[in-house]
């Protein structure tokens, strides 16, 4: 009776203590080599081990740009032909909505020259930034926006790939041409499933009453009049009144787009008009500034 009821404990016990059995231990084991493998590193620390890669230095005072921004945490990461330029504050990932902004740079700059105007306002809220460069190629030339949305899409893919990212509310926000650029981008996002929750638009917005050679993807969406095309998309419109870069009030392209927006099916509110503000100076205007940065981590 006593050997039988060895027995019985030997055979119960076995996978878990004696080599050759299905045993918890190993189950463990596995776990520990799978959380090993997938474990990533901050996107903060991530960023700013990368430093400049092996990209060649730019022409002043781009160069001051690139510099600020590398020593200020950021990082470059070289990826299809083109680069990204990185930075997270340490407390992103604290953050209960982590929040990324997407930027878009304008015509001339590199996408770390907008990080500098913008970094004090992202700092303090714990919201990450990510800009790819989209003037690329041999020779050089901005890409449309078919060849720029999913250049976007891979850019961010590559940081979730190699830093703990989560799952983030993206935001993307534009400038002067960037800006422009946000509407087929955010169209296009939609049709693929809608990663971006909002856009920013700082001075800039294809318009068919003031742009004759506009996007074509905007062109089609302006001649189709299709109600849905945003449907539900919030976006923030900031312009200078004292800007008329493109040859006329940039409040009126401004206003104008709003309109268009919302009978697309946009969620566009008043447009935030900057009364001493000149070309693109929305992260200049300490208000504007908040706003926008408001808007964009916003509960969902």
């Amino acid at each position: 009776m006593f050997f039988g009821l060895y027995a019985l404990l030997i055979a119960c016990t076995r996978p878990a203590d004696l080599p050759g059995g299905d045993s918890e231990s190993g189950s463990d084991d596995d776990s520990t080599l799978d959380s090993e493998e997938t474990t990533l590193p901050t996107c903060a620390d991530w960023a700013a081990a990368l430093g400049d890669s092996s990209l060649p230095s730019p022409q002043a005072p781009y160069d001051q740009h690139r510099a600020n921004f590398l020593s200020g945490g950021g990082g470059l990461a070289e990826f299809s032909g083109t680069y990204l330029a990185a930075w997270f504050p340490d407390t992103y990932a604290d953050q209960p909505q982590r929040t990324v902004v997407v930027d878009l740079h304008g015509t001339g700059e590199l996408p770390e020259s907008d990080w500098g105007l913008w970094r004090e306002h992202r700092a303090s809220r714990g919201i990450g930034f990510l800009g790819p460069e989209y003037f690329t190629g041999d020779p050089p030339e901005f890409l449309d926006s078919a060849a720029l949305f999913p250049l976007v899409e891979e850019a961010i893919d590559v940081v979730d790939s190699e830093c703990d990212l989560g799952t983030p509310n993206l935001v993307l926000l534009g400038y002067s041409r960037g800006s422009a650029m946000t509407l087929p981008v955010i169209y296009q996002d939609r049709q693929a499933g809608a990663r971006f929750t909002r856009a920013i638009l700082n001075s800039g917005a294809y318009h068919p009453a003031f742009d004759e050679d506009y996007d074509e993807l905007i062109r089609s969406l302006d001649e189709e009049g299709d109600e849905d095309a945003f449907l539900g998309t919030e976006m923030f419109l900031y312009c200078g009144e004292l800007d008329d870069s493109h040859g006329f009030p940039m409040c009126d392209e401004m206003e104008a787009a709003r309109i268009w927006l919302n009978g697309l099916g946009a969620d566009v509110g008043p447009v935030w008009h900057d009364t001493d503000g000149l070309h693109g100076d929305l992260p200049r205007d300490e208000d504007a500034a908040a706003a926008a940065l408001n808007f964009a981590t916003a509960p969902l």
